[in-house]
């Protein structure tokens, strides 16, 4: 099942983002706000003639309604643009990899993200039809080649940048940023959780010992209160 190219959105070639079903899901967040402006209009409004009730609750009706049509129109057109087709056979494993062969030939080769990403789509086309399956399979001149065909320019890029790129483990390990999934990312994250998870402990001991203490004082205070009556009484006597 396929949208048509008018549904979707993205400067990837070789990626579609559904953009109409996104706005198809956006769009409901439009109706319940409609509806919190209607309630919060009439909360506590007494049941009589008011302004409240009258004017300002069904202000946002109108809109509701058009964001409604919007809806409906919306998914009329994915209904319309839905494409079935037959898949007889599955994509390479090799496609799994093609956000870090699309950052090697960037960071490599100085090519452009919409250059890159055709290279690789066409790069595991080929794969496909040539049954290379397997990502040890595909050669760094596998690559040169179907880049060559594309840019008009011959590309240097190692068997051994290939390699490195095709690896998972080195793909993660690359992934160094700012909660990234790199090891010694995930690890400083986890220490910065835990100290965080201290603090949280140690400031609901601390809550708990303030309100342990409340209820002391409150018990002692109810446990005089027979007394401090009795001396009240006798004295009014």
């Amino acid at each position: 099942m396929a949208l048509s190219d008018f549904a979707l959105r993205s400067i990837m070639p070789q990626k579609k983002n559904p953009g109409v079903i996104e706005h198809i899901k956006g769009k409901p967040r439009h109706l319940i706000g409609a509806l919190v402006s209607c309630l919060s209009c009439q909360k506590t409004v007494a049941y009589s003639n008011s302004k409240e009730a009258g004017s300002e609750s069904p202000h946002m009706f109108a809109e509701a309604v058009r964001q409604l049509e919007a809806i409906l129109e919306l998914c009329d057109l994915v209904a319309r643009s839905l494409v079935m087709k037959s898949c007889d056979k599955t994509l390479p494993r090799i496609s799994r990899h093609q956000p870090k062969l699309t950052d090697l030939l960037v960071r490599e080769c100085s090519l452009s993200f919409r250059i890159a990403y055709q290279v690789v789509g066409t790069l595991v086309r080929e794969a496909k039809d040539k049954g290379i399956d397997r990502s040890d399979n595909l050669t760094a001149a596998f690559v040169r080649d179907v880049a060559q065909r594309l840019t008009g320019e011959a590309i240097a890029l190692s068997e051994e940048a290939v390699s490195r790129a095709l690896n998972p483990d080195d793909n993660v390990r690359s992934r160094a940023v700012t909660g990234g999934p790199a090891p010694r990312e995930v690890e400083a994250m986890l220490s910065a959780t835990e100290a965080r998870l201290c603090e949280l402990r140690s400031d609901n001991d601390a809550r708990l010992a303030a309100v342990s203490e409340a209820r002391s004082k409150l018990g002692a205070l109810a446990a005089r209160q027979p007394a401090v009556t009795t001396s009240l009484e006798a004295a009014g006597d």
